[in-house]
């Protein structure tokens, strides 16, 4: 440091730098004003970044939702009711959670960017075992509530069935067993339990999510699970209690849809009761009631 100094003085001292000083003078402020800014920022972050640099995520609404349309149009197994919408809700707690510093939502957004899926699905799963670990571990009360595990494992289905119903029906039954009363696991867990042929587990869920969303007045809910439930009793053969069924989520939707001028959602819910309805019409012979039924669902 003494070395330095006595070299910037001699600098100073021979007359032919004189007219360098100023130039001098700009630098060597420039230098002193950027070490001090350097020594201040160590100073006030000492110890957050000693071994490495954190990426600063911000969330971004529009990132989050053209990440959902992507995810949508490269889906490979069957749309549905509300589907759209719980992969949304995934992509917007993943990104959420990226925002607020999670190295492992970080990596698994770009990673769905990326369409580098089963990459994305490993990083989201060992987000979510980490929550449950954590909350077992937990030994203050509020810490214990495994909601958020649950919450977890509900977006790991979501974007995994979008290519994978097995491992979707495995991360909803997971939300299932940490939080009994998620609405959302229930109707997905029972619907993929429907299509994969188990009838019993599928009953089971929708029919809890039916009394729970009953209870609530949540008619999305209640919707879904007649329409599921409906389904459930066409594939034993039942079409009487089918067609039940489907009258009841065609009845729900009808109001939504007057009550929420404007919604494109209930719109194509009651398309889809129509639809219904008339695919149980014609296994019954009604083929005049199901042309109608049809002709309301193309409307």
């Amino acid at each position: 440091m003494s070395s330095w100094i006595s070299q910037l003085a001699e600098i100073f001292k021979d007359p032919d730098n004189k007219p360098n000083w100023p130039r001098i003078g700009v630098v060597l402020a420039a230098v002193i004003a950027g070490a001090w800014t350097a020594v201040t920022y160590l100073a006030d972050h000492k110890g957050a970044h000693d071994k490495s640099i954190t990426i600063v995520y911000v969330f971004d609404q529009r990132a989050a939702t053209a990440l959902t349309a992507q995810l949508i149009s490269e889906s490979q197994t069957p749309a549905g009711p509300g589907k759209r919408e719980a992969v949304g809700e995934a992509v917007q707690s993943i990104t959420q959670g990226a925002a607020e510093g999670d190295p492992r939502l970080q990596q698994a957004f770009r990673l769905l960017k990326e369409n580098k899926f089963e990459d994305a699905i490993q990083l989201l799963k060992a987000f979510a075992s980490g929550k449950e670990a954590r909350a077992e571990a937990a030994t203050a009360q509020p810490h214990k509530d495994p909601k958020e595990a649950a919450a977890a494992y509900r977006n790991l289905g979501a974007i995994a069935g979008l290519r994978d119903p097995k491992r979707a029906l495995e991360a909803y039954a997971k939300a299932i067993e940490l939080d009994p009363n998620d609405r959302e696991s229930l109707y997905w867990h029972g619907w993929l339990s429907l299509l994969a042929g188990q009838l019993s587990v599928g009953e089971q869920n929708l029919g809890r999510l039916l009394k729970l969303a009953s209870e609530v007045g949540d008619q999305r809910g209640i919707y879904r699970a007649n329409l599921r439930l409906g389904e459930l009793a066409k594939e034993r053969g039942n079409l009487a209690v089918c067609l039940e069924y489907e009258e009841e989520a065609e009845k729900i939707a009808v109001e939504q849809v007057d009550a929420n001028a404007g919604n494109l959602e209930w719109q194509r819910e009651l398309s889809v009761a129509y639809e219904k309805i008339g695919d149980v019409q014609v296994a019954q012979g009604d083929l005049a009631g199901a042309l109608k039924s049809f002709q309301d669902s193309l409307a």
